[in-house]
């Protein structure tokens, strides 16, 4: 019981010359009729308008499917989840941001003592890291 039909419901020119398009989605088992904007600018396509709506009944009928799951009933209680933490850095990744830190710091030409001081161990931390593979990536 997915949702098929796709019908133009409005088509109104912008003021910016732009046209907007609101197009009503229907199921072929008495779903309730869902309507979404398009915006048809000077590049669209009729093409592209057509992916569009694939992508639309597409999200229509898994967003339908994931909300009569067990765990979105009324009274269900939710657990809350705290989001994932991103990954930690690998060493290329380390490694090539001081590499880029140091570019940056030498193509400022410091001649203060401490900022001298500050590029000479980042220089070194750089080498003392560097692998042959991470030369490529700069």
């Amino acid at each position: 019981m997915p949702y098929v039909t796709a019908t133009i419901k409005v088509n109104e020119l912008q003021a910016e010359g732009n046209a907007r398009l609101i197009v009503e989605f229907a199921g072929d088992a008495g779903e309730p009729l869902r309507s979404r904007p398009f915006q048809v600018s000077g590049t669209s396509t009729m093409p592209q308008f057509r992916e569009w709506v694939f992508a639309q009944l597409a999200d229509l009928n898994t967003s339908r499917t994931v909300a009569i799951a067990a765990g979105l009933q009324v009274g269900q209680a939710v657990t809350p989840l705290a989001p994932t933490a991103p990954p930690a850095l690998t060493a290329e990744q380390i490694w090539l941001e001081k590499a880029r830190r140091l570019q940056r710091a030498t193509a400022l030409g410091l001649t203060v003592a401490q900022a001298v001081t500050d590029v000479a161990a980042l220089r070194a931390d750089v080498n003392a890291t560097y692998l042959t593979a991470y030369v490529g990536k700069v």
